[in-house]
């Protein structure tokens, strides 16, 4: 009996109080979506380098771009995310990067969108290191009160998922993939002509997929039989053979000259 008239009074303060309330007094979830970073939260990388040395030939330009992600549901309109170059890049617009989008359009019914820019190659970034930081900022679509995600949870390690850095250069380093034991000492002059030689991108020689594959030492080994053929074609037609850097006789590595040797 007691139970019964519990239920009953419990029943009856619920319609009391749902009939003292207007329908403009209800709590609505309002809060506008985030954006951030797509790689910053998934591989952790908050950053990506831009080596006109391993895109090779005589690329003036380089088109790169850097996905963002959004949260909450998608919607049947296009929206926007602000986008602000810090004052920390060391990149200048125009000079070192053109095209740089102000802002980050998510197309309706997507989560997704791009940044983009071009990079510039100049002559001095072969000895000097260029960093361009953008910034995702508010706009009238979306917030960035997420700002870190946590990355190790051991550590409590996190990153900046707001920020991205790119470092543009040309500075050539000894490619991931070089093997002394087949091309002998590295220089960019030798390592350019590898790749001309034998008709392979720059990347592929620094671990970079192509077509589909990675280099194998068994490549590197054929690669640097085909440039020491091609060494001794050019030094047996003409007078002055073909020089390294340091006007020395550029050539593979001895154990790849031997199965090449020149017959005087």
């Amino acid at each position: 009996m007691k139970t019964t008239f519990r239920i009953a009074l419990a029943v009856l303060c619920s319609a009391v109080i749902l009939t003292g309330c207007h329908k403009d007094d209800l709590l609505t979830f309002s809060k506008s979506p985030d954006v951030y970073f797509l790689s910053n939260a998934t591989t952790y990388a908050d950053s990506t380098n831009i080596s006109f040395a391993f895109i090779g030939g005589n690329v003036a330009e380089y088109d790169t771009s850097v996905l963002v992600m959004i949260t909450g549901s998608p919607v049947a309109r296009d929206r926007y995310a602000a986008v602000a170059v810090s004052d920390e890049s060391t990149a200048q617009a125009n000079v070192h990067y053109k095209n740089l989008s102000t802002s980050v359009l998510i197309p309706a019914n997507q989560l997704t969108g791009k940044v983009t820019f071009t990079a510039i190659r100049t002559e001095d970034m072969q000895t000097n290191n260029y960093m361009l930081k953008i910034l995702l900022q508010q706009s009238e679509d979306f917030t960035t009160d997420i700002r870190t995600m946590v990355v190790n949870n051991a550590t409590g390690k996190t990153t900046n998922v707001v920020e991205y850095r790119f470092f543009i250069t040309d500075i050539l380093t000894k490619p991931l993939r070089w093997s002394d034991g087949f091309f002998g000492p590295f220089t960019r002059k030798k390592f350019q002509l590898i790749c001309e030689v034998n008709q392979v991108p720059p990347s592929f020689i620094n671990g970079e997929p192509w077509n589909g594959v990675v280099i194998n030492p068994n490549q590197g080994k054929v690669y640097a039989m085909q440039t020491q053929i091609w060494l001794n074609d050019y030094n047996a037609t003409h007078q002055i053979p073909y020089l390294d850097e340091d006007n020395s006789k550029m050539a593979m590595d001895q154990s790849i000259q031997d199965l090449f040797p020149v017959i005087n």
